[in-house]
């Protein structure tokens, strides 16, 4: 009787457990990969959602330049844009309020009901006619402002307040953040990784803004904004 042969020998056992162990790297391999793209990809698209929620953050805020104060700019006492030491304040029309009462020269008081709306720090500026006055408001209250410096014009109940809303953005190189604050509130982080950030403000021309990201792949975003409320402003004044 012939007797077959069950199982395999030792030398295919090997060469079988040899090829699982090959298999079983790749596979483990292949899913590291993978993970590792997904969570490139990932965060290639956070940053990208960031930056695109910056750059129409900082559009909407130049689209607003000037708007509302067009007797501040035409009078040269505002910018719609202002460039600063580590930024630039884009200034808009935030409210306006008729006077209660008669104002005097060398008043530094403003009867006002503002609905807490002003706030201490704030730029308001006085207007009747073809005179614009601009005060820092030194402290507010419900029904009254002080203001920083006394009137240098007589004011009737036919003049307005205009509340004037400034939105400075500011680089921290130091923590490499492009920085965005509101009148006299805190300045709060608006975008993170930014390793260079530039603006130009040329007259009669578009405000261009500059920045670069310290991402995997370094990317440089480019904004360029026509500020046509102060365009408006300075046609009207010739």
């Amino acid at each position: 009787m012939r007797r077959t042969r069950c199982g395999l020998t030792l030398i295919e056992g090997l060469i079988a457990l040899s090829l699982m162990v090959i298999i079983t790297a790749a596979l483990v391999e292949s899913a590291r990969i993978c993970r590792h793209f997904f969570f490139k990809f990932k965060e290639t698209q956070e940053i990208n959602q960031e930056v695109w929620a910056s750059q129409d953050r900082l559009r909407r805020d130049l689209n607003k330049a000037g708007l509302g104060l067009e007797p501040c700019l035409a009078s040269g006492l505002l910018l719609a844009v202002e460039s600063k030491a580590s930024g630039f304040s884009i200034y808009s029309r935030e409210a306006s309020f008729p006077l209660q009462t008669e104002l005097a020269v060398g008043s530094i008081i403003v009867p006002l009901n503002h609905h807490n709306s002003i706030s201490r720090g704030q730029l308001i500026a006085l207007v009747e006619d073809n005179r614009v006055e601009l005060f820092k408001v030194d402290r507010a209250e419900k029904n009254r402002l002080f203001l920083n410096q006394p009137l240098k014009e007589n004011y009737s109940s036919q003049g307005m307040v205009l509340a004037i809303e400034e939105v400075f953005y500011s680089y921290d190189q130091g923590n490499k953040i492009l920085r965005r604050k509101v009148n006299a509130s805190p300045a709060q982080p608006l975008l993170e990784k930014v390793i260079s950030f530039s603006w130009s403000n040329e007259e009669s021309g578009p405000i261009k803004i500059k920045l670069t990201l310290d991402s995997p792949k370094e990317m440089t975003y480019e904004i360029s904004v026509l500020p046509k409320n102060a365009l408006i402003a300075q046609r009207n004044l010739h």
